[in-house]
Protein backbone atom coordinates (compact mmCIF):
# COMPACT_ATOMS: atom_id res chain seq x y z
CA UNK A 1 0.00 0.00 0.00
CA UNK A 2 2.74 2.94 0.86
CA UNK A 3 5.69 2.81 -2.15
CA UNK A 4 8.08 1.40 -3.40
CA UNK A 5 11.10 2.26 -5.89
CA UNK A 6 11.29 0.98 -9.42
CA UNK A 7 13.88 2.52 -10.84
CA UNK A 8 15.86 5.78 -11.80
CA UNK A 9 17.51 7.21 -15.19
CA UNK A 10 19.07 10.31 -16.62
CA UNK A 11 15.59 11.75 -17.76
CA UNK A 12 12.52 11.44 -16.48
CA UNK A 13 11.60 8.38 -14.43
CA UNK A 14 9.24 7.04 -11.16
CA UNK A 15 11.88 7.76 -8.03
CA UNK A 16 8.35 7.71 -6.73
CA UNK A 17 5.13 5.08 -6.05
CA UNK A 18 2.17 5.27 -3.90
CA UNK A 19 -0.95 3.58 -4.57
CA UNK A 20 -4.21 5.66 -4.80
CA UNK A 21 -7.45 6.36 -6.79
CA UNK A 22 -8.63 8.13 -9.73
CA UNK A 23 -9.78 11.04 -7.83
CA UNK A 24 -7.60 11.29 -5.29
CA UNK A 25 -6.21 14.99 -4.54
CA UNK A 26 -3.35 16.78 -3.88
CA UNK A 27 -1.61 19.79 -2.93
CA UNK A 28 1.93 21.01 -2.47
CA UNK A 29 2.80 23.31 0.80
CA UNK A 30 5.22 25.92 0.51
CA UNK A 31 7.71 23.85 2.74
CA UNK A 32 7.68 21.53 -0.20
CA UNK A 33 5.64 18.84 1.29
CA UNK A 34 3.47 17.24 -0.75
CA UNK A 35 0.02 16.03 0.82
CA UNK A 36 -2.09 13.27 -0.87
CA UNK A 37 -5.56 12.87 -0.15
CA UNK A 38 -7.33 9.32 -1.17
CA UNK A 39 -10.73 9.98 -0.77
CA UNK A 40 -11.80 7.60 -3.19
CA UNK A 41 -10.60 4.07 -2.65
CA UNK A 42 -11.69 1.05 -4.23
CA UNK A 43 -14.15 -0.93 -2.34
CA UNK A 44 -11.66 -3.65 -1.20
CA UNK A 45 -9.67 -0.35 -0.07
CA UNK A 46 -12.16 0.39 2.94
CA UNK A 47 -10.39 3.84 4.22
CA UNK A 48 -10.03 7.43 3.18
CA UNK A 49 -6.01 8.69 3.58
CA UNK A 50 -4.27 11.37 4.28
CA UNK A 51 -1.03 10.98 3.59
CA UNK A 52 2.65 13.45 3.61
CA UNK A 53 5.57 13.56 1.14
CA UNK A 54 9.03 15.45 1.47
CA UNK A 55 11.56 14.95 -0.25
CA UNK A 56 10.47 12.01 -1.93
CA UNK A 57 10.03 10.37 1.62
CA UNK A 58 6.33 9.19 2.81
CA UNK A 59 6.66 11.48 6.55
CA UNK A 60 3.35 9.85 7.82
CA UNK A 61 0.24 8.45 6.74
CA UNK A 62 -2.83 9.23 8.52
CA UNK A 63 -6.57 7.40 8.69
CA UNK A 64 -9.72 9.05 8.46
CA UNK A 65 -13.15 7.40 8.61
CA UNK A 66 -14.49 5.32 6.40
CA UNK A 67 -13.36 4.94 1.92
CA UNK A 68 -16.13 7.02 -0.29
CA UNK A 69 -16.52 6.95 -3.87
CA UNK A 70 -17.34 11.47 -3.73
CA UNK A 71 -15.44 13.37 -5.87
CA UNK A 72 -13.40 15.20 -2.72
CA UNK A 73 -10.50 17.87 -2.75
CA UNK A 74 -8.20 18.80 -0.68
CA UNK A 75 -6.97 22.31 -0.57
CA UNK A 76 -4.36 24.61 1.66
CA UNK A 77 -4.05 27.92 2.64
CA UNK A 78 -1.13 30.57 3.27
CA UNK A 79 -0.67 28.86 6.77
CA UNK A 80 0.03 25.84 5.71
CA UNK A 81 -3.32 24.45 7.26
CA UNK A 82 -5.18 21.42 5.34
CA UNK A 83 -9.05 21.61 4.51
CA UNK A 84 -10.85 18.86 3.56
CA UNK A 85 -14.50 16.82 4.01
CA UNK A 86 -14.69 13.27 4.38
CA UNK A 87 -17.12 10.55 4.79
CA UNK A 88 -19.58 12.73 3.43
CA UNK A 89 -20.74 15.14 4.89
CA UNK A 90 -17.76 16.48 7.56
CA UNK A 91 -15.05 18.71 6.61
CA UNK A 92 -11.95 18.99 8.40
CA UNK A 93 -9.36 21.31 9.13
CA UNK A 94 -5.67 20.08 9.64
CA UNK A 95 -2.35 20.80 10.64
CA UNK A 96 -0.21 18.99 8.70
CA UNK A 97 3.13 19.75 10.69
CA UNK A 98 2.01 19.02 13.66
CA UNK A 99 -0.86 16.25 12.63
CA UNK A 100 -3.66 16.82 14.95
CA UNK A 101 -7.40 17.85 13.84
CA UNK A 102 -7.87 21.45 14.51
CA UNK A 103 -11.34 21.55 13.91
CA UNK A 104 -14.31 19.16 12.51
CA UNK A 105 -17.95 20.09 11.42
CA UNK A 106 -20.68 18.37 10.26
CA UNK A 107 -23.72 19.39 8.38
CA UNK A 108 -25.76 16.03 7.75
CA UNK A 109 -28.54 17.93 6.16
CA UNK A 110 -26.33 19.55 3.53
CA UNK A 111 -25.80 16.50 0.86
CA UNK A 112 -22.48 15.38 -0.38
CA UNK A 113 -19.55 17.09 -0.35
CA UNK A 114 -17.32 17.73 -2.62
CA UNK A 115 -15.29 20.24 -3.47
CA UNK A 116 -13.39 22.85 -0.67
CA UNK A 117 -11.81 26.07 -1.18
CA UNK A 118 -10.50 28.59 1.59
CA UNK A 119 -9.20 32.28 0.68
CA UNK A 120 -8.65 34.93 3.27
CA UNK A 121 -10.12 33.24 6.13
CA UNK A 122 -13.21 31.87 4.71
CA UNK A 123 -13.64 28.36 3.85
CA UNK A 124 -15.91 27.53 0.97
CA UNK A 125 -17.82 24.46 1.02
CA UNK A 126 -19.90 23.19 -2.16
CA UNK A 127 -22.57 20.10 -1.59
CA UNK A 128 -23.65 17.99 -4.15
CA UNK A 129 -27.08 19.36 -2.31
CA UNK A 130 -26.80 22.34 -4.67
CA UNK A 131 -25.75 23.99 -0.80
CA UNK A 132 -22.43 27.02 -0.59
CA UNK A 133 -21.10 27.16 2.81
CA UNK A 134 -18.77 29.20 4.47
CA UNK A 135 -16.71 28.59 7.80
CA UNK A 136 -14.18 30.84 9.62
CA UNK A 137 -11.06 28.88 9.18
CA UNK A 138 -10.24 29.62 12.06
CA UNK A 139 -12.48 28.33 14.29
CA UNK A 140 -15.09 26.08 12.01
CA UNK A 141 -17.74 28.04 12.91
CA UNK A 142 -20.88 28.67 10.10
CA UNK A 143 -20.58 32.17 8.65
CA UNK A 144 -23.44 31.84 6.56
CA UNK A 145 -25.37 28.73 4.26
CA UNK A 146 -26.71 29.72 0.58
CA UNK A 147 -28.75 26.89 -1.65
CA UNK A 148 -28.08 27.60 -5.16
CA UNK A 149 -30.88 26.87 -7.32
CA UNK A 150 -28.18 24.71 -10.28
CA UNK A 151 -27.81 21.09 -8.84
CA UNK A 152 -23.93 20.12 -8.64
CA UNK A 153 -23.29 17.82 -10.77
CA UNK A 154 -20.44 15.32 -10.00
CA UNK A 155 -17.82 15.34 -12.57
CA UNK A 156 -18.03 18.75 -13.18
CA UNK A 157 -15.52 21.45 -10.62
CA UNK A 158 -15.82 24.44 -9.59
CA UNK A 159 -13.34 27.57 -9.96
CA UNK A 160 -12.54 30.53 -7.68
CA UNK A 161 -11.82 34.20 -9.13
CA UNK A 162 -9.69 36.73 -7.59
CA UNK A 163 -12.61 38.70 -7.04
CA UNK A 164 -14.34 35.93 -4.63
CA UNK A 165 -16.54 34.20 -7.03
CA UNK A 166 -17.26 30.80 -7.25
CA UNK A 167 -17.94 29.35 -10.86
CA UNK A 168 -19.16 26.12 -11.74
CA UNK A 169 -21.23 24.43 -14.74
CA UNK A 170 -23.11 21.65 -15.09
CA UNK A 171 -25.05 19.85 -17.49
CA UNK A 172 -27.12 23.56 -18.71
CA UNK A 173 -25.90 26.76 -17.39
CA UNK A 174 -22.30 28.50 -16.43
CA UNK A 175 -22.92 29.77 -13.12
CA UNK A 176 -21.38 32.48 -10.70
CA UNK A 177 -22.38 32.77 -7.15
CA UNK A 178 -20.77 35.97 -5.79
CA UNK A 179 -19.61 37.08 -3.05
CA UNK A 180 -22.85 39.37 -2.23
CA UNK A 181 -24.50 35.72 -2.00
CA UNK A 182 -26.50 35.87 -5.49
CA UNK A 183 -25.97 34.24 -7.97
CA UNK A 184 -26.20 35.08 -12.12
CA UNK A 185 -26.24 31.94 -14.78
CA UNK A 186 -25.47 31.79 -18.95
CA UNK A 187 -27.23 29.08 -20.86
CA UNK A 188 -24.21 26.94 -21.69
CA UNK A 189 -25.49 23.23 -22.86
CA UNK A 190 -22.45 20.79 -21.13
CA UNK A 191 -19.92 23.50 -20.87
CA UNK A 192 -16.62 22.54 -19.88
CA UNK A 193 -15.82 23.49 -16.26
CA UNK A 194 -14.99 27.32 -15.99
CA UNK A 195 -11.22 28.37 -16.13
CA UNK A 196 -10.73 32.10 -14.47
CA UNK A 197 -7.84 34.09 -16.34
CA UNK A 198 -5.69 36.81 -14.45
CA UNK A 199 -7.46 39.49 -15.49
CA UNK A 200 -10.95 37.56 -13.91
CA UNK A 201 -11.79 36.42 -18.04
CA UNK A 202 -13.86 33.24 -17.68
CA UNK A 203 -13.07 30.89 -20.27
CA UNK A 204 -15.18 27.66 -21.17
CA UNK A 205 -16.13 25.40 -23.97
CA UNK A 206 -19.48 25.25 -25.28
CA UNK A 207 -21.46 24.59 -29.14
CA UNK A 208 -18.06 23.53 -30.29
CA UNK A 209 -16.34 27.04 -29.36
CA UNK A 210 -14.41 28.98 -26.59
CA UNK A 211 -16.07 31.83 -25.15
CA UNK A 212 -14.09 34.19 -23.05
CA UNK A 213 -17.04 35.83 -20.54
CA UNK A 214 -17.03 38.60 -17.96
CA UNK A 215 -16.74 37.76 -14.77
CA UNK A 216 -20.37 38.44 -14.20
CA UNK A 217 -20.69 36.20 -17.30
CA UNK A 218 -21.45 38.25 -20.21
CA UNK A 219 -19.50 36.88 -23.37
CA UNK A 220 -16.87 39.35 -24.80
CA UNK A 221 -15.88 36.80 -27.55
CA UNK A 222 -16.32 33.59 -28.96
CA UNK A 223 -13.73 31.54 -31.58
CA UNK A 224 -14.94 30.00 -34.38
CA UNK A 225 -16.13 26.55 -34.43
CA UNK A 226 -13.64 24.05 -33.56
CA UNK A 227 -13.38 21.34 -36.72
CA UNK A 228 -14.56 17.59 -36.04
CA UNK A 229 -14.83 18.22 -32.50
CA UNK A 230 -17.38 17.06 -29.94
CA UNK A 231 -19.26 18.07 -26.87
CA UNK A 232 -16.79 16.52 -24.37
CA UNK A 233 -14.16 19.69 -23.47
CA UNK A 234 -11.90 19.01 -20.61
CA UNK A 235 -11.34 22.36 -18.62
CA UNK A 236 -9.12 24.76 -20.28
CA UNK A 237 -5.33 25.46 -19.48
CA UNK A 238 -4.32 29.07 -19.12
CA UNK A 239 -0.73 30.28 -19.43
CA UNK A 240 1.28 33.25 -17.99
CA UNK A 241 0.67 35.15 -21.48
CA UNK A 242 -3.03 35.10 -21.32
CA UNK A 243 -3.24 32.00 -24.18
CA UNK A 244 -5.49 29.16 -23.62
CA UNK A 245 -5.26 25.34 -24.66
CA UNK A 246 -8.49 23.43 -25.23
CA UNK A 247 -8.79 19.87 -25.48
CA UNK A 248 -11.34 17.77 -27.05
CA UNK A 249 -11.78 14.74 -25.35
CA UNK A 250 -12.75 11.90 -28.05
CA UNK A 251 -11.45 13.65 -31.31
CA UNK A 252 -7.81 13.76 -29.79
CA UNK A 253 -7.29 18.06 -30.99
CA UNK A 254 -5.61 20.29 -28.78
CA UNK A 255 -6.14 23.75 -29.79
CA UNK A 256 -4.16 27.07 -28.94
CA UNK A 257 -5.87 30.78 -28.53
CA UNK A 258 -4.73 33.90 -27.92
CA UNK A 259 -6.23 36.52 -25.47
CA UNK A 260 -7.18 38.07 -28.61
CA UNK A 261 -9.39 35.08 -30.29
CA UNK A 262 -6.78 33.77 -32.80
CA UNK A 263 -5.82 30.18 -32.87
CA UNK A 264 -2.52 30.07 -32.84
CA UNK A 265 -1.60 26.03 -33.25
CA UNK A 266 -3.74 22.65 -33.08
CA UNK A 267 -2.19 19.35 -32.93
CA UNK A 268 -3.87 16.14 -33.25
CA UNK A 269 -2.87 13.54 -30.62
CA UNK A 270 -5.65 10.86 -32.09
CA UNK A 271 -5.27 9.37 -28.14
CA UNK A 272 -8.06 10.75 -26.41
CA UNK A 273 -6.05 13.65 -24.75
CA UNK A 274 -7.31 14.75 -21.47
CA UNK A 275 -6.30 17.08 -18.58
CA UNK A 276 -3.88 19.15 -19.61
CA UNK A 277 -1.80 21.74 -17.08
CA UNK A 278 0.48 24.27 -17.75
CA UNK A 279 3.96 25.25 -16.03
CA UNK A 280 5.56 28.75 -15.22
CA UNK A 281 7.62 28.44 -18.55
CA UNK A 282 4.61 27.95 -20.37
CA UNK A 283 4.95 24.38 -21.36
CA UNK A 284 2.02 22.36 -21.92
CA UNK A 285 1.17 18.88 -20.38
CA UNK A 286 -1.10 16.42 -21.86
CA UNK A 287 -2.57 13.14 -21.12
CA UNK A 288 -2.81 11.00 -23.55
CA UNK A 289 -4.48 7.43 -24.44
CA UNK A 290 -3.14 4.70 -22.15
CA UNK A 291 -0.46 5.67 -20.95
CA UNK A 292 1.11 8.35 -22.14
CA UNK A 293 1.86 12.21 -20.99
CA UNK A 294 3.15 14.20 -23.60
CA UNK A 295 5.26 17.72 -22.80
CA UNK A 296 4.94 20.70 -25.49
CA UNK A 297 6.62 23.96 -26.11
CA UNK A 298 4.46 27.02 -26.05
CA UNK A 299 4.78 27.04 -29.83
CA UNK A 300 3.48 23.65 -29.83
CA UNK A 301 6.50 21.53 -30.72
CA UNK A 302 7.09 18.39 -28.80
CA UNK A 303 9.45 18.53 -25.64
CA UNK A 304 9.03 15.08 -24.62
CA UNK A 305 7.02 11.89 -24.09
CA UNK A 306 6.79 9.70 -21.00
CA UNK A 307 5.34 6.30 -21.81
CA UNK A 308 4.39 3.36 -20.02
CA UNK A 309 2.79 4.98 -16.80
CA UNK A 310 0.64 2.15 -16.66
CA UNK A 311 -2.55 3.77 -16.28
CA UNK A 312 -3.99 6.95 -17.44
CA UNK A 313 -3.19 10.25 -16.04
CA UNK A 314 -5.77 12.15 -13.91
CA UNK A 315 -4.11 15.05 -12.58
CA UNK A 316 -0.56 16.39 -12.44
CA UNK A 317 1.05 18.62 -9.94
CA UNK A 318 4.43 20.58 -10.76
CA UNK A 319 6.46 20.77 -7.78
CA UNK A 320 10.09 22.05 -6.36
CA UNK A 321 12.87 21.03 -8.56
CA UNK A 322 10.78 20.78 -11.48
CA UNK A 323 9.20 17.32 -9.95
CA UNK A 324 5.80 16.18 -12.02
CA UNK A 325 3.65 14.47 -9.73
CA UNK A 326 1.40 12.38 -11.63
CA UNK A 327 -1.71 10.87 -9.72
CA UNK A 328 -3.07 8.03 -12.18
CA UNK A 329 -5.63 5.18 -11.47
CA UNK A 330 -2.40 2.61 -11.13
CA UNK A 331 -0.85 5.07 -8.12
CA UNK A 332 0.48 8.59 -7.32
CA UNK A 333 3.74 8.66 -9.45
CA UNK A 334 6.54 11.16 -8.44
CA UNK A 335 8.98 12.33 -11.41
CA UNK A 336 12.42 13.35 -11.00
CA UNK A 337 13.59 16.91 -12.63
CA UNK A 338 13.27 17.60 -16.12
CA UNK A 339 16.50 18.77 -16.65
CA UNK A 340 18.01 15.97 -18.70
CA UNK A 341 15.19 16.17 -21.43
CA UNK A 342 16.45 16.98 -25.18
CA UNK A 343 14.61 16.93 -28.39
CA UNK A 344 12.04 14.26 -29.09
CA UNK A 345 13.91 11.95 -26.06
CA UNK A 346 10.81 9.46 -25.00
CA UNK A 347 11.18 7.53 -21.99
CA UNK A 348 10.56 4.53 -20.28
CA UNK A 349 10.01 2.66 -23.06
CA UNK A 350 9.56 -0.89 -22.15
CA UNK A 351 8.96 -4.12 -24.06
CA UNK A 352 5.37 -4.92 -25.14
CA UNK A 353 3.94 -7.82 -22.86
CA UNK A 354 0.82 -9.92 -22.69
CA UNK A 355 -0.80 -10.77 -19.28
CA UNK A 356 -2.64 -13.43 -18.14
CA UNK A 357 -4.33 -13.71 -14.79
CA UNK A 358 -7.49 -16.01 -13.30
CA UNK A 359 -9.25 -16.62 -11.70
CA UNK A 360 -10.15 -13.51 -10.41
CA UNK A 361 -10.90 -13.55 -7.29
CA UNK A 362 -8.82 -16.60 -6.75
CA UNK A 363 -8.79 -18.91 -3.53
CA UNK A 364 -5.41 -21.80 -3.27
CA UNK A 365 -4.55 -21.48 -6.97
CA UNK A 366 -3.39 -18.65 -9.42
CA UNK A 367 -2.75 -19.03 -12.54
CA UNK A 368 -0.37 -16.52 -14.48
CA UNK A 369 0.50 -16.45 -18.45
CA UNK A 370 2.84 -13.78 -19.50
CA UNK A 371 5.10 -13.02 -22.39
CA UNK A 372 7.49 -11.88 -20.14
CA UNK A 373 9.35 -12.06 -16.35
CA UNK A 374 7.40 -10.29 -13.79
CA UNK A 375 6.31 -9.91 -9.82
CA UNK A 376 3.27 -10.11 -7.66
CA UNK A 377 3.23 -7.76 -4.60
CA UNK A 378 1.10 -7.51 -1.79
CA UNK A 379 -0.93 -4.78 -0.70
CA UNK A 380 1.44 -2.85 1.19
CA UNK A 381 4.18 -3.15 -1.98
CA UNK A 382 5.80 -5.58 -0.65
CA UNK A 383 7.48 -8.51 -3.45
CA UNK A 384 6.18 -12.05 -2.26
CA UNK A 385 6.37 -13.76 -5.75
CA UNK A 386 8.50 -13.63 -8.99
CA UNK A 387 7.87 -15.24 -12.20
CA UNK A 388 10.11 -16.56 -15.27
CA UNK A 389 8.16 -15.68 -18.78
CA UNK A 390 5.75 -18.52 -19.51
CA UNK A 391 2.37 -19.77 -18.11
CA UNK A 392 2.80 -21.00 -13.98
CA UNK A 393 0.41 -22.52 -11.75
CA UNK A 394 0.55 -20.79 -8.44
CA UNK A 395 -0.07 -22.57 -4.36
CA UNK A 396 -1.32 -19.76 -2.77
CA UNK A 397 -2.76 -21.43 0.17
CA UNK A 398 -0.73 -19.74 2.17
CA UNK A 399 -1.22 -16.12 0.83
CA UNK A 400 -3.64 -13.59 2.83
CA UNK A 401 -6.86 -12.40 1.93
CA UNK A 402 -6.58 -9.22 0.18
CA UNK A 403 -5.11 -7.53 -3.00
CA UNK A 404 -2.64 -8.00 -4.75
CA UNK A 405 -0.88 -6.80 -8.07
CA UNK A 406 0.80 -8.57 -10.63
CA UNK A 407 3.07 -6.76 -12.83
CA UNK A 408 4.59 -8.35 -16.01
CA UNK A 409 6.94 -5.45 -18.61
CA UNK A 410 4.34 -2.92 -18.83
CA UNK A 411 1.55 -4.57 -18.04
CA UNK A 412 -0.42 -4.66 -14.33
CA UNK A 413 -3.62 -6.69 -13.04
CA UNK A 414 -5.19 -6.81 -9.81
CA UNK A 415 -6.28 -9.39 -8.29
CA UNK A 416 -8.27 -10.38 -4.93
CA UNK A 417 -8.22 -13.88 -2.67
CA UNK A 418 -10.91 -14.40 -1.28
CA UNK A 419 -11.58 -17.16 1.58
Amino acid sequence: WISFSIGKSKNCSISYQIQVEPNTSAVISEDSTLYVYNANPYTNLEKTYLFSIKNDNLQWREEFGDGDWGEQNICIDDEGILYFPYEDYYLVAYNGKERYIIWQKGEMDRGRAISTFVDKGIVYLMTGGKYVLAYNSKNGDLLWKEEVPYPFSRGYYFSYGDNGNIYFSNSDNLVVFKTDRTYRDLEAHYASSPSIAKDGTVYSVFEKRLFAITPDLYIKWYSEEMEDTTEEFHPCAIDNNGDIVCISHLKGNLYKFSSKNKLLWKKYLAENPCWSTIDAENKIFVFAGETNLFCFKPDGNLYYKIENLMHNGFNLLIGPGRRLYIISAGGLYIYGGQEGFEERTETRKQRPAKLDVYPNPFKDKLTVNSTSEGTIYNIVGQSIHSFKKGKHVLDTQSWEQGVYVVKSGTETKKVVKVS
